[in-house]
Order: C-alpha cells, then sequence, then structure tokens
C-alpha cells in the first residue's frame, strides 16, 4: 500500500508499506509543484546538510553577537558546545586527539572563524573518505565505539540542530526571538 499517491497528495510514491511493515523505496525523490531537490548521491545530500549546519550556525552566532544579552553566558556556552563538538568529530574522523574540550570556553571572536574551520575540515574528509568507512574512537569518558563516517557526519548535523534549538528557547527566554533555523525554511530561500 502506497502512503501516498498522485490522487491524495498530488505526489508520486516515496515509500510502499509491506506486511513486514518495512518501509522500502519506490523512488529516490517526490515531485510537488514546489522547487524538488534531488540528490542523486549519499554524498550529495550530506554535502548539503553541512552547508545548512554551517550557515545556520553563523546565523545563530551573527545573531548573539549582534546585542547584548542578559544572561550571554547561557547562550554562549550552547554555541561553545555546539562548535566544539563538531572540531572533536572532525578530529575523532582523523583519529587525532582536539584541540578544544567538549564544554571549550571559545572567545566569542572566533567562533565564525572555527564554525567555518569545522566545515572546510568536514567537507574534506566528505571528499576523501569512503561513507562506510569505520571510525574507532573513545567518547570522552573514555568508552571506545566504532561508527561509520556517514553516522559521524549525520550525527554532527544532528547535534547542531539540537543545539541550536536549545539557543532559540534562550533566547527567546532572555526576550529576543529566536531565529528560524528549520532546514525546510532553508531549503525554500
Amino acid at each position: 500500500m502506497a502512503l501516498m499517491n498522485e490522487s491524495t497528495m498530488g505526489l508520486t510514491p516515496l515509500f510502499v508499506y509491506s506486511t513486514n511493515r518495512a518501509f522500502r523505496p519506490t523512488n529516490r525523490h517526490f515531485q510537488t509543484t514546489h522547487k524538488t531537490y534531488f540528490y542523486s548521491t549519499m554524498r550529495d545530500f550530506l554535502e548539503d546538510l553541512l552547508e545548512y549546519t554551517f550557515q545556520m550556525n553563523e546565523r545563530v552566532i551573527a545573531q548573539l553577537n549582534a546585542r547584548t544579552w542578559p544572561e550571554p553566558e547561557a547562550l554562549y556556552r550552547l554555541m561553545n558546545h555546539t562548535l566544539a563538538a563538531h572540531h572533536i568529530w572532525n578530529q575523532r574522523t582523523l583519529g587525532q586527539p582536539p584541540a578544544l574540550a567538549v564544554w571549550a570556553d571559545i572567545p566569542r571572536e572566533d567562533l565564525l572563524f572555527l564554525n567555518e574551520q569545522n566545515t572546510h575540515q568536514s567537507r574534506s574528509l566528505l571528499s576523501e573518505l569512503p561513507l562506510d568507512h569505520s571510525i574507532d574512537y573513545s567518547n570522552s569518558k573514555g568508552d571506545a565505539f566504532t561508527n561509520s563516517f556517514q553516522e559521524i557526519l549525520y550525527h554532527i548535523v544532528n547535534h547542531a540542530n539540537y543545539h541550536r534549538a536549545q539557543i532559540a528557547t534562550e533566547v527567546r527566554r532572555q526576550g529576543g526571538t529566536p531565529l528560524t533555523t528549520d532546514y525546510i525554511f532553508y531549503k525554500r530561500e
């Protein structure tokens, strides 16, 4: 049974529901009357997600730097952590020790540069490593894990989204208007 079809939603089916309750792709993208974004490879999609993460981080940093906040420590602590974690994941992927701690205190004037540096390094890794490349690493507690490079890249993006949402909540609590950083709004620009 198709989850969507032209007669009910004006869409070409994307997934089919089978009796074993698994979703199976029947088409790699769907078409609507709106602009359709099609990524021919997962690598292309991850590249786009890295660009999205870069731009949204840049906008949030600009918003934080544009005014005086009643409690700036709470806002900057979350942004610092977001960027430090991205750095740490890049270093884990490279098999190198990170230069930053998980909750590093990063000077405000360095945030835009670190965001750019992180993104550049992730893009370089994306152009060099297979997505299924296994990365062995230890977390900040010293526990050993292995994940694919693709999983790590997606985690970087998802982790940034999570903390930008926390920043948005804190911006509102401190009397500001949070930025809209949802992926779908980014794609509509």
